[in-house]
């Protein structure tokens, strides 16, 4: 179950990666300064109060945003990674890629999308 402040921080990166889609990549948790960042970079990043990440992996990284949203870890892995998420977003991201390169507001328009059903699957 996600907590306010999960779902608060959802939010936040919603918002974040439809107003700035040049800040979102689901291939990169997001290594240096600038660099665009995943779901779980993003949030990961916001609690920090950070630009960037450095020295952390991809594990860490997940499991850390899900601390940060309040459920168990592994908890967020069909938000996280693409290849989890339900079969009509996740059709739409795999064309999304033929249409646009970077920044790719499309992606970040399913991107919203999944964090929006997510937030609805797993709040009270």
């Amino acid at each position: 179950m996600l907590s306010r402040e999960g779902i608060e921080a959802l939010l936040e990166v919603r918002k974040q990666i439809l107003d700035d889609p040049n800040s979102f990549n689901m291939n990169s948790w997001g290594e240096h300064c600038g660099t665009p960042c995943c779901i779980a970079g993003h949030v990961v990043a916001n609690a920090k109060g950070v630009g960037y990440l450095r020295d952390s992996n991809s594990l860490e990284i997940d499991d850390t945003a899900c601390k940060i949203l309040g459920i168990e870890e592994g908890g967020a892995k069909s938000l996280f990674m693409v290849n989890s998420w339900p079969n009509g977003l996740k059709n739409l991201w795999l064309h999304a890629e033929d249409e646009c390169v970077n920044p790719n507001p499309l992606r970040a328009e399913i991107a919203a999308r999944r964090i929006d059903q997510f937030i609805e699957e797993h709040s009270c």
